[in-house]
């Protein structure tokens, strides 16, 4: 089996970028990943196609962290000295994007805190804890809004952590009615 997940920051903004004889888009970037055994980073060059290739350009910056799945691919090709040369680059079949800084001190931020023990907290603020999540997932999900409905996996994924996130025995009627949501 070929399979390998890494977890990595963006190096460079400075991206690859070409397209396939077919028109898909493919992107190269490299990703700096720490070494278990302390020491210098391992920096790969990771490879994408298509709809992964162009939601990665677009939402990612250097320095954002990233987990990529993919698999090994030895690719062959003839140096200037004419000798032929193999390099290693990682495919990617999924790349996961992960949540941004929030900047707590900023105004409007302190709705964004999701306590532990939700069940102590007066009405008023399980309902400000249950907007704010319902806001969260508004912003976590953009990337993915369009491959809801065609993607049979992506609206499980979506599906599931609508579940797990939302099924709260919480009573917001407004966010309720306009999400669709059991709270």
């Amino acid at each position: 089996m070929n399979k390998v997940i890494l977890t990595g920051r963006v190096v460079s903004e400075d991206y690859f970028k070409a397209k396939t004889t077919s028109g898909k888009a493919v992107l190269g970037f490299v990703i700096a990943v720490n070494n278990e055994y302390g020491g210098e980073p391992d920096f790969l060059n990771i490879t994408a196609f298509g709809l992964q290739a162009s939601n990665f350009e677009k939402y990612n910056k250097k320095g954002d962290l990233v987990e990529v799945i993919g698999k090994i691919k030895r690719n062959a090709y003839v140096d200037r000295d004419n000798h032929k040369q193999y390099k290693m680059e990682i495919v990617a079949d999924n790349i996961i994007y992960s949540a941004k800084k929030v900047d707590r001190n900023a105004e409007g931020n302190d709705e964004d805190i999701i306590y532990k023990d939700e069940t102590k907290l007066p009405k008023e603020e399980k309902e400000k804890v249950v907007k704010a999540r319902l806001k969260k997932k508004d912003e976590m999900m953009e990337p993915f809004k369009q491959y809801i409905g065609m993607d049979p996996l992506c609206q499980s994924v979506y599906d599931k952590y609508e579940e797990e996130a939302f099924n709260k025995d919480v009573e917001v009627k407004d966010e309720t009615k306009k999400h669709g949501q059991t709270l």
